[in-house]
């Protein structure tokens, strides 16, 4: 999904909490995998069913159920209804626009966050957390995440991860999230200092169109990146109940984090303003040139169309001796043309001292 900011919905108007696809959105199939651990053991199941990892919550370990794609209905229902989620959930989750939010609820907590990435274009992905007390559920809109940095990390051993509960891997989650922030807007850079060198040395169309390409970017990134930062301050500002203090003191790591990536992208952002000025400044200098020379050859030919236009008088010679006796000249012809070209060169050693060319 490229970076949109409204959502286009036909059919039916629904109600509150009605579990229902958007009829213009594509939603992809849904696989879901299975890591259960705790410190001394490890489980992990690839596209897993439903009655197996449920048997799980009750035992003395983490489970994080990873649901990729939302395209089956009847799965999402069912597992809002085994894991007793608020509808709302499920139907914020169907609607991939959501912003970045915090949702408290009695029997767990609800976290929508915007995960960002590059393949042919910027694209931005919704991912929704589900806390509970000793399990996690994290919604994908489509296969591809950022997270095999922390499976990697449980897979390994990690003890601080392999300790504590399902609060610090969400933990650990949201802070991958807002860390794969640095490596686009650092790409971004780099094409608006490439945007800068093509402005300095031409000033064509389509480097406008690719600057204001940028612009809406930033404009998206910075609306995902704010609401993302509220979001990671009321989780570790407010006492929660399936956030320990010890894991609350965590995110605010990841609060200055949202806070560097925000400073980051209003820098980018007032770079490319300034490029749109340079961009405008450098049409107008390159029309000023242009004007420039246009004014020296029309200042050039002035005097040679007067004396054209002189010679071009049909007089007649003989009614007096006034009447251009130069025609009769032997070189008259010649030294008009050797005038204007005097006066041509003259010209321009005139501008050329004026330091007008």
């Amino acid at each position: 999904m490229f970076f949109s900011d409204e959502t286009k919905h036909s059919g039916e108007p629904t109600s509150p909490g009605d579990i229902v696809h958007l009829e213009d959105y594509k939603y992809h199939p849904t696989q879901i995998d299975v890591i259960d651990y705790n410190n001394d053991s490890l489980t992990e199941n690839q596209d897993a069913e439903l009655e197996k990892f449920t048997e799980l919550i009750d035992k003395d370990s983490v489970t994080w159920i990873d649901v990729k794609g939302l395209e089956d209905i009847g799965l999402l229902k069912e597992i809002q209804t085994r894991f007793k989620i608020h509808p709302l959930v499920i139907e914020d989750l169907l609607r991939p626009y959501q912003r970045p939010k915090l949702e408290i609820y009695d029997d767990h907590l609800f976290i929508i966050m915007r995960l960002v990435h590059k393949e042919k274009d910027f694209l931005s992905e919704q991912n929704g957390l589900v806390i509970g007390k000793n399990y996690l559920i994290t919604f994908q809109e489509f296969p591809g995440d950022v997270f095999d940095p922390v499976r990697q990390r449980i897979k390994e051993g990690r003890k601080r991860i392999r300790l504590a509960g399902a609060d610090y891997l969400s933990y650990s989650l949201l802070d991958t999230v807002i860390d794969s922030y640095f490596p686009i807007l650092e790409e971004l850079g780099d094409e608006l200092e490439e945007l800068e060198d093509r402005i300095l040395a031409n000033s064509e169309h389509d480097n406008l169109q690719s600057l204001h390409r940028r612009k809406r970017v930033l404009l998206v990134l910075r609306r995902s990146a704010w609401a993302q930062r509220e979001t990671i301050g009321q989780l570790q500002r407010e006492e929660l109940e399936f956030i320990s203090p010890e894991t609350r003191i965590f995110f605010r790591d990841s609060y200055d984090h949202a806070i560097r990536i925000l400073e980051i992208i209003e820098g980018y952002r007032e770079m490319a303003t300034s490029l749109t000025d340079l961009h405008m400044t450098s049409i107008s200098n390159r029309m000023n040139e242009i004007m420039k020379v246009l004014t020296v050859l029309g200042t050039i030919f002035l005097p040679l169309t007067f004396i054209a236009g002189v010679y071009g008088m049909n007089f007649d010679i003989e009614s007096s001796p006034y009447n251009m006796p130069e025609l009769y000249w032997y070189w008259g012809y010649p030294a008009v043309l050797l005038l204007m070209l005097v006066i041509a060169v003259g010209l321009l050693f005139f501008f050329r001292r004026k330091k007008w060319l």
